[in-house]
């Protein structure tokens, strides 16, 4: 299992197919973001748990 923390100051972060092609292979995945764009099929396909970000502003 992998854990990914998508985090930029002042910005909001979002989990999208752009931020998975730089993932390392792994059986499934934890990642924490603002935003997901990824749609429940993708988010099971490769075993995506997806957790918001607490609210920064």
């Amino acid at each position: 299992m992998a854990y990914y923390f998508i985090y930029k100051k002042d910005e909001v972060t979002t989990l999208d197919f752009e931020y998975l092609v730089n993932l390392k292979k792994a059986s499934s995945y934890v990642i924490y973001a603002d935003v997901c764009v990824l749609s429940d099929e993708t988010m099971m396909k490769y075993n995506i748990t997806f957790k918001k970000n607490s609210k920064r502003y």
